[in-house]
């Protein structure tokens, strides 16, 4: 214990729990025999992404001894990071390593994060629960190294199931598709009752284009935890590209039942929203609308609500009620201009809601108007020079150029392979490739832009995509 002040009746706790630990593990401070066990199982589940259930055992934990810094760290539903940081000289020195790692990681110090964690190796080469730690701490910065950790990690214990899902997810980021079945196979084999594992492994099939097997994982997670919000998201992405409408309406009104954040009802009410989009149900669908909008107000969350009225605009504008969709954006574009937002969200609001206003201006065939606002947009693009508005410049442009009939400099600002997957994109590269005579590229961007998987745009363009296959068809 040295280099830290601990109280003499601590030092006898710390010397029972010692006694309790395998050799070569981290001790684990608490004055609690009881709370401890309740930290080791909830450390498993929070290893294992059972983030809700990991909680109610460290609150019980945390009843137990109010100063176990270990609990207050590993808590997701709240911040405890900062009361185990005010415990860190009343611990041992490999936890306090691990609470300074962990601590620095957030405030973004990775050099004294990397330190730490070093440190904490030194004292704990072949605790594999150190080793997952580290590699956890350094996956967004090194991934080699974080690899090398996890496998070192997985070959410490053969039945230590954590190591081979966050292996099995570096595996699936970098395309080394039988590697990561193979880890998302060991891990079911270890937790069969994991709803995550199921869920993780449907999303390496589903990139694998193995859509009706990514279906079955998605549907055996939610059997397994129906409260597990992400398989949802799976399996409504692959209903909604099958066009089973009735089923991404049934799953999720599902998960808007389940949800208890204000993001998963958000989501699942853009699924439904898009539904009734998709069935020219547009006044049902600007309810829905205005019931995630008014979920943000609730929230108070001013940002929030212009963003969702934004979404709002582009329902108005795909379901062809442009005066609603011009009221839209000219309110959101007063509200940013008017309301206090940090300086960086004021212009972002501000140049979409120019060029949103500059495409209606501009499918009413009022050029000068669509030019003017188009202009207001571009001067802030360039006073920002941020890379995140390249994207949507792209699109205004595009449009633009779409409505003013220069065709060809539509399909230059369109054709951008990183926008794989942006709906809007789609639609209109694929406009200006039928215009121009490109049939089999307008073909394939009318099939994009109808089976997207995103619930904030799957719908704008479904129904004028279909007409627009159906037109190739009986040609």
């Amino acid at each position: 214990m040295r280099g830290f002040h601990v109280p003499f009746v601590l030092v006898l706790v710390l010397s029972f729990v010692a006694c309790k630990q395998k050799r070569g593990e981290m001790p684990i401070t608490t004055t609690s025999e009881e709370a401890r066990e309740l930290f080791i199982k909830a450390r498993d589940m929070f290893e294992n992404y059972d983030l809700l259930r990991a909680d109610s055992l460290l609150l019980l934990a945390l009843e137990l001894d109010p100063d176990f810094a270990l609990a207050h760290l590993f808590l997701y539903s709240r911040d405890g990071d900062s009361i185990a940081n005010q415990l860190v000289n009343q611990v041992s020195r490999g936890e306090a390593y691990m609470i300074k790692a962990w601590n620095a990681h957030a405030a973004r110090d990775y050099s004294l994060c990397d330190n730490m964690t070093d440190s904490l190796l030194a004292y704990y080469p072949k605790d594999k629960h150190c080793l997952y730690f580290a590699g956890n701490r350094c996956v967004d910065r090194d991934k080699k190294k974080a690899i090398d950790l996890f496998n070192q990690a997985s070959k410490s214990d053969r039945y230590y199931a954590a190591p081979h899902m966050f292996l099995a997810d570096l595996y699936l980021l970098e395309k080394r598709y039988k590697e990561a079945g193979e880890r998302y196979i060991r891990y079911l084999e270890l937790m069969p009752n994991s709803g995550y594992g199921y869920h993780a492994y449907g999303n390496l099939l589903q990139a694998q284009g193995q859509n009706d097997e990514a279906l079955n994982q998605y549907l055996t997670s939610i059997r397994i935890d129906p409260g597990f919000h992400a398989s949802y998201w799976g399996a409504l992405s692959i209903y909604n590209r099958r066009g089973e409408f009735d089923l991404v309406w049934k799953y999720s009104d599902q998960l808007y039942q389940i949800s208890k954040t204000l993001k998963d009802k958000e989501k699942a009410l853009y699924w439904k929203a898009n539904v009734l989009l998709i069935r020219d149900s547009l006044d049902a669908a600007f309810d829905i609308m205005d019931q995630i909008i008014q979920l943000a107000r609730d929230n108070g969350d001013l940002r929030k609500e212009i963003y969702m009225r934004h979404y709002k605009g582009w329902f108005a504008l795909a379901g062809n009620k442009p005066n609603l969709a011009m009221a839209i954006f000219n309110n959101n574009l007063e509200m940013a201009k008017h309301k206090e937002f940090e300086e960086e969200d004021k212009m972002r609001l501000m140049m979409r809601s120019y060029g949103c206003i500059s495409i209606l201006y501009g499918q009413l065939k009022n050029i000068p108007n669509a030019e003017e606002y188009l202009n207001m947009a571009r001067e802030i693009f360039v006073s920002r020079n941020h890379s995140s508005d390249i994207l949507y410049m792209n699109l205004y442009e595009g449009v633009y150029a779409i409505n003013t009939e220069n065709f060809e400099l539509a399909e230059s600002h369109l054709n951008q392979p990183d926008y794989h997957g942006f709906v809007a994109y789609h639609y209109y590269l694929a406009e200006a490739c039928r215009l121009l005579g490109h049939k089999e590229k307008a073909i394939s961007n009318y099939k994009l832009a109808r089976s997207t998987n995103s619930q904030y745009w799957s719908a704008l363009f479904y129904n004028k995509s279909k007409e627009r296959l159906k037109g190739f068809e009986n040609q």
